[in-house]
């Protein structure tokens, strides 16, 4: 593979990004940092040539674009683990509290831990299905059971479920009630949520604040001013400044949306 050229730079660059190799594990990947770096150096690499190629005839502007392009690209490679990572974080948050509930459920009833953790993985709750089918063949295979959960705890991207995790796997270590500490769990998760859901209240009020004034408040200002302007002076206002005040809207308008999302609470079932 010609990307094999790259590594060793890529070598000398692997301890440059822990946090790089640490989001390759939480999410699943099975490719090593190096050969991670390698490849994305590649690419970014190939980008380079092909645009300076495409502005072969104006080399100077060409080295500018195919630099930082290069660059962008490399960048955004290296930040897709962590992309992933936050992805899949989501999703096990969102449902972590009905999962544990499920659990609780079959454990008071009677159920063995193993085989609630396999009817966990069987069930649709997303990646905390794939951490309990993980879990569950861990033990099939041998692994004891406190093992193989302390193991997907280590793993794990989130940190409130590798929390959950380390709590249930030092129960059974303890020997105490597993029920009672899903129950105690459970309550946690539960009044976190609500605290969050109160701060996420504060701030969509202060989001929804900032939408209003520059969706609606600022652009009838700026019209009026233009208006104002042409009035009262010759000055001539471009006919490009006024149809630019709708694209600035939306653009607003989509990143106070983006914004308002990211701040949303994980626990929270889509």
């Amino acid at each position: 593979m010609i990307w094999k050229i790259f590594l060793p730079v890529a070598d000398k660059l692997k301890n440059f990004y822990p946090d790089v190799e640490r989001n390759l594990i939480q999410s699943g990947s099975k490719i090593e940092i190096r050969e991670f770096i390698a490849k994305n150096m590649f690419f970014s690499f190939v980008t380079f040539i092909a645009l300076l190629l495409v502005f072969i005839q104006k080399i100077k502007i060409g080295l500018i674009v195919s630099i930082t392009v290069s660059l962008i690209v490399y960048g955004y490679l290296m930040n897709i683990p962590k992309l992933k990572v936050l992805k899949k974080r989501r999703d096990i948050e969102s449902k972590l509290i009905f999962a544990l509930d499920q659990m609780r459920i079959k454990i008071g009833s009677g159920v063995s831990l193993i085989d609630t953790i396999k009817g966990i993985a069987k069930s649709n709750f997303g990646e905390i299905s794939k951490e309990s089918a993980n879990i569950a063949r861990k033990i099939d295979g041998g692994t004891p059971e406190v093992d193989a959960i302390e193991d997907t705890a280590r793993k794990c991207s989130s940190p409130i479920a590798r929390r959950v995790f380390w709590e249930i796997a030092t129960s059974i270590r303890s020997g105490g009630d597993i029920k009672n500490v899903l129950d105690a769990i459970i309550s946690n998760l539960v009044r976190e949520l609500q605290i969050k859901m109160k701060s996420y209240a504060g701030v969509l009020n202060t989001y929804l604040l900032l939408y209003m004034v520059l969706s609606i408040v600022l652009p009838v200002l700026l019209i009026i001013t233009f208006i104002v302007i042409s009035i009262i002076s010759s000055i001539q206002v471009p006919i490009l400044l006024i149809y630019s005040i709708p694209a600035l809207i939306i653009i607003f308008q989509f990143v106070i949306i983006g914004l308002i999302k990211t701040k949303r609470p994980y626990l929270w079932s889509d």
